[in-house]
């Protein structure tokens, strides 16, 4: 069974992320200088109210970072900044803190989603802190922690990745989740 979310749809809409990925200070420290950017959608399969579009800007690391959500015009809808010791979400005057991104993640969205692995999954690699396996037929992509990574167009800057659902008996924490879809649209230079 998956947790409530700590927020309501009208919050997760207006702070958008949960993240998706993922610190004390509002700002990252300087030395954070790789930016990725582009557009992200979660569908929550049979479930349309826990369902999210955002723009996206992440800075960082899975250590160290930043990420800003925003909406269609713009609208800064939440922003996320992290340490390897504490994540911090603003949304608008609250503020939320977390233990680490995925903390956040299950608050936000009610479900857990592995943040600290995008990381890696939209550079088109595995997330080395877990074990993953290669698609079948040699269709380009991976499967990892219960999660298949599409990377069929990634040299067009889309990536799917999907989780299927469970039940309770088919999960290693005896929790059933719903089925999941993150599609992610990079920016290219």
């Amino acid at each position: 069974m998956s947790a409530s979310p700590v927020f309501s749809r009208r919050d997760l809409v207006g702070a958008a992320l949960a993240a998706t990925l993922f610190s004390g200070c509002a700002t990252p420290p300087p030395s954070i200088t790789k930016i990725t950017s582009g557009r992200m959608a979660m569908q929550v399969v049979n479930d349309a109210s826990r369902s999210f579009n955002a723009d996206f800007e992440l800075q960082g690391s899975a250590d160290r970072g930043q990420l800003l959500l925003s909406g269609m015009l713009g609208t800064r809808l939440a922003q996320a900044t992290w340490t390897p010791t504490r994540v911090t979400l603003s949304t608008g005057s609250e503020q939320h803190t977390f233990q680490s991104l995925d903390h956040m993640a299950l608050a936000v969205f009610g479900e857990s989603i592995p943040l600290t692995a995008l990381f890696d999954w939209i550079e088109g690699r595995p997330w080395p802190q877990a074990a993953s396996e290669a698609l079948p037929d040699k269709t380009p992509g991976f499967q990892q922690m219960g999660w298949t990574i599409d990377l069929q167009r990634l040299n067009e800057g889309r990536i799917l990745a999907q989780r299927a659902a469970a039940t309770a008996a088919n999960t290693d924490a005896g929790l059933a989740h719903p089925e999941l879809r993150l599609r992610i649209r990079l920016d290219r230079p």
